[in-house]
């Protein structure tokens, strides 16, 4: 199973809900972490491969020890 990362508009705009990106690897998914808050989007969720919801730090984390 993926990295799975769910966002929103930080400012609601009509018709636009959450959405759900998938990633197959903890460094893919802390790169649309970062694109996503750097821009006018808010993480609302973030699941592991197992479905455990985790942190930003921990996300970062796993793509750290992914890189080495």
């Amino acid at each position: 199973m993926p990295y799975r990362i769910t966002f929103r508009p930080r400012s609601p705009i009509p018709g636009q809900g959450e959405q759900t990106i998938e990633e197959e690897t903890a460094i893919a998914a802390w790169a649309l972490f970062q694109q996503l808050d750097a821009s006018d989007e808010t993480v609302t969720s973030i699941k592991d491969p197992d479905g455990k919801t985790i942190g930003w730090q921990e996300l970062r984390a796993r793509a750290d020890r992914e890189a080495n």
